[in-house]
């Protein structure tokens, strides 16, 4: 077995399926002259000589996160002591997504540049499959939360508010991942998630899912926009740092 795929066990299955997103979305790049500081202003933890650094990029913008491995972490030896081994510069400070999306990179070098397992190339295949998965892990952070909490969201973002508590969980992270559905562009509605003709899950990927909607005038009269997922302009989900 691979050595980083061993450390990405250690991490849990739910932290190396976030990390696998990043990575998979490209937004892991190693520093080759690592300085202390990131050109994007990140504060990175101490360096030594031997280490590898990361900057993992976020979503939704901002200053990369830093991650620093040691030898032993990055070679699979220093399975005891993973937390001094691997630091990050998020308030996490190392068993995080960021220690595993760099893990990642690293076991694609270990084989020969080819994508690290049958996920790896699953995702670099269908990267929105690897943003439905975030979105699932996101929706997992999200079940303690009340109805009204998860309103509160929506609301700030203006998003539909009906509907159950696991219709508003999936709502909230599926914005908190693909961002923000807009407003019907003709009458200002709420756009409705519907599945495409040959799929069941009326949110699955924005590919997958049609938005209708369904607001009518004063002669009650339906509106009648629709359009694909992937076709909409959707903006950052206001609070999704918050979950992430």
């Amino acid at each position: 077995r691979r050595a980083a795929r061993s450390v990405l066990d250690l991490l849990g299955q739910d932290c190396a399926t976030a990390g696998l997103a990043l990575y998979s979305e490209g937004a892991v790049k190693e520093q080759v002259e690592g300085p202390s500081a990131s050109s994007s202003g990140s504060r990175s933890p101490p360096k030594s000589p031997g280490l590898r650094t990361f900057e993992v990029l976020s979503p939704f913008g901002g200053a990369p996160d830093v991650v620093v491995l040691s030898p032993g972490v990055a070679a699979g030896t220093a399975k005891v002591d993973l937390a001094a081994g691997a630091q990050c510069s998020c308030r996490l400070r190392g068993h995080c997504k960021h220690v595993a999306a760099a893990l990642w990179a690293v076991a694609k070098e270990e084989e020969g540049g080819v994508a690290a397992g049958n996920d790896v190339a699953d995702a670099a295949a269908s990267p929105e499959a690897a943003l439905c998965r975030r979105r699932d892990a996101v929706e997992r952070t999200l079940e303690k939360k009340t109805v009204e909490e998860l309103k509160r969201y929506l609301k700030w973002n203006n998003q539909l508010l009906a509907g159950t508590k696991p219709e508003l969980l999936r709502r909230v992270a599926d914005g908190a991942v693909f961002g923000a559905v807009p407003q019907c562009p003709r009458c200002g509605g709420h756009l409705h998630p519907e599945a495409m003709p040959g799929t069941s899950s009326p949110v699955g990927t924005p590919a997958q899912t049609m938005y209708r909607c369904r607001k009518t005038n004063r002669d009650r009269d339906h509106c009648g926009f629709e359009a694909a997922g992937n076709a909409l302009d959707r903006r950052p989900f206001l609070g999704a740092e918050q979950f992430q």
